[in-house]
């Protein structure tokens, strides 16, 4: 469930709006920190001897699609408000198109195998 505080200073207006994360209150960019910390931590885990890598995998996949879901409506609309050199957030999005690939690529494995690997 999500619910709108208290807007975080120095954001964009697209990033003040807070979501609601277990008892925590997160401003859209922290939500952002908190998921790079936790993929790095998944991605960390996959590579340790006898982790489950399917639910693993099934759980970084999760991640990376609110995450690219988050990026894509709310951080790259107030990035190109918020910044002048536009195509420092092109390639932004560029970059997020290849993420959105390899997610999906990691769908039609099917079952995680050890090809998958953080890059």
């Amino acid at each position: 469930m999500v619910e709108v505080g208290m807007p975080a200073a120095n954001e964009p207006n697209e990033l003040k709006e807070h979501h609601t994360v277990g008892n925590a209150q997160l401003s859209s960019l922290d939500l952002l920190t908190q998921d790079h910390r936790e993929l790095e931590a998944c991605f960390k885990q996959y590579e340790e001897e006898g982790s489950d890598k399917q639910a693993l995998a099934r759980k970084i996949s999760l991640t990376l699609e609110v995450h690219a879901r988050i990026e894509e409506e709310i951080l790259y609309p107030a990035a190109r408000d918020a910044i002048e050199n536009k195509e420092l957030v092109a390639q932004a999005v560029v970059e997020h198109a290849s993420v959105k690939e390899l997610v999906a690529e990691s769908r039609r494995w099917g079952r995680a195998t050890n090809r998958m690997r953080p890059r």
